[in-house]
Formats: C-alpha cells, sequence, structure tokens
C-alpha cells in the first residue's frame, strides 16, 4: 500500500531537527561480497544519484550525498550479530523462506541515511530509494528494514512507485504495522513499530472490530497523520479512520514491552 505524504505547514509542526532520527536498513548478502560500481549504476539508473566512485577497500564505509541527505553504506563480512536477522525474518509470515534466508545469509551492507536540508519524510524516501537500488543487485537475497525481512522484488516494487513522484511515500517499507489477539479476547488489536524513527510515539488499536488488514489499514492512516505533521496526536485529539471515530490516549502499551504509545479508542 502507498500513502501520499506532504510536507508539514510550519515550522512549528516539526520541532525536531530531522539529523537527529536517522533512517537504517540492511541489505543481507548471500556471499560475503557485492559489487560497488553495480550498484552505482543502478541508483543512476533508478533515481538519478550519482553517489561518485566507491571507497578503495571494501572495508571502508562508502559516504555520499544524496537529496539534502548523508549516506552512509558499510559493508560487514558477517552475519547480522545476535541472529537479528532471524527474529526479524518471524515478522515476515507472508514470505515462508525468510527464517530460511535469515539464518544463510553470510554478510550484510548496513545504510544509514541522515538528514541534512530535508525534513523526515524526504530523508525517509532517500532511504528507500538507496535500499531500493540494493535490493537489484545478485548477491542481495533481503532487504531487512521495517522490523522485518522483504524479498529484494517486493521492497523494490514498492520503492519504485516513488519515481517521477515525489508525492508517494511506501510507508509499509519503513514501518511495521503487526495485528495480533490479546490473551483472553477474540477480537484483533494492532501496533506500529518504527515511527521513533520520525521523532514520533508508536499507534494502537485496542481489541476491536475488524480482520487483520482493516486494523493494519487504520493504523497506516494513523501514521501517515503523524508523520505527515510531523508531531504526535494530540491526547483526546479524535481523528476519523476507515469505518470508526477513534480518540487519541497516550498510556503503555499492550503489545510492546516498557513502551508508552498513543492508543486510538474508539468511540462510535
Amino acid at each position: 500500500m502507498t500513502q501520499t505524504a506532504s510536507q508539514p505547514e510550519t515550522a512549528e509542526e516539526t520541532p525536531l531537527r530531522a539529523s537527529d532520527f536517522p533512517m537504517t536498513g540492511l541489505a543481507l548478502l548471500g556471499v560475503p561480497a557485492w559489487e560497488p560500481g553495480n550498484f552505482r549504476g543502478a541508483l543512476l539508473t533508478d533515481w538519478a544519484i550519482d553517489p561518485g566512485m566507491p571507497p578503495a577497500t571494501q572495508g571502508e564505509p562508502w559516504i555520499f550525498h544524496a537529496n539534502g541527505s548523508l549516506v552512509v553504506i558499510g559493508f560487514e563480512p558477517r552475519p547480522v550479530p545476535e541472529h537479528g536477522a532471524d527474529l526479524q525474518a518471524k515478522n515476515t509470515p507472508e514470505w515462508p523462506e525468510a527464517v530460511e534466508i535469515a539464518h544463510a545469509h553470510q554478510a550484510y551492507l548496513a545504510v544509514a541515511v541522515i538528514a541534512e536540508t530535508v525534513s523526515l519524510v524526504e530523508n525517509a524516501r532517500t532511504a528507500m530509494k538507496v535500499l531500493c537500488s540494493l535490493a537489484s543487485q545478485p548477491n542481495v537475497r533481503a532487504i531487512n528494514a521495517a522490523s522485518k525481512l522483504f524479498t529484494p522484488d517486493n521492497y523494490r516494487a514498492a520503492a519504485l512507485q516513488m519515481k517521477g513522484n515525489d508525492k508517494i511515500f511506501p510507508v509499509w517499507n519503513i514501518i511495521f504495522f503487526g495485528a495480533w489477539t490479546p490473551e483472553g479476547n477474540d477480537e484483533m488489536a494492532g501496533y506500529t513499530v518504527g515511527l521513533d524513527r520520525f521523532g514520533l510515539p508508536e499507534l494502537e488499536i485496542p481489541a476491536g472490530p475488524g480482520t487483520s488488514t482493516e486494523i493494519r489499514g487504520r493504523l497506516v492512516h494513523a501514521a501517515m497523520i503523524q508523520v505527515t505533521r510531523g508531531r504526535a496526536l494530540a491526547e483526546g485529539e479524535e481523528i476519523r479512520l476507515p469505518g470508526f471515530t477513534y480518540r487519541c490516549a497516550k498510556r503503555p502499551s499492550e503489545a510492546l514491552p516498557d513502551v508508552e504509545t498513543v492508543h486510538l479508542d474508539r468511540v462510535d
């Protein structure tokens, strides 16, 4: 799913410094090798971004400027530490091979994109463009972003929707939208992971009517309200999401340990 993002209207709505919230992601490699020149060509073809020449040695990070952001790509000739990729693969039930891919990868590329002169939304778009072009590389087996794994083709297809349209924002590529059934309840609840990358609180919908797809869809709408405003939903504020009106209240999360989230409580 894609969403439309717009720039916040006033500086007062974006008190956060974009540079304080870098966007990150990983490209999992089947073997500990990659072709920087191939990636440079893909980035030029996909987005007309020229990263310049790669560093002389693979152990040196590749640093370049793109669209008002600073991009850093580091090559790590080892699996993601502490089985991190394996844990993220468990959030990808729609891709049965994700766990196997995560377990088998032998190296990874770590990407960090830091805003210099652009908003958090534009910085996130640049990060997705870089990961999109990495996804086309022959040794990349998965993209690790949004607290889950993506097939390279799926990540790339979503990101390429931004091509030629500066309003498209494939939010699924950078924020995780989860649905679950709390113990002792027959209805589903939902939550987000990744809004903190924008300096925003995570969102949560308590158990209520709706399928997992409907609940995730409501969370997407609410998340985009926060992202496009550049500030959190206010305590007591009411918003209309597909199907229902919700009132916002900040309290401890039911889905995430030791986190306070903005709960969206249904009022009709």
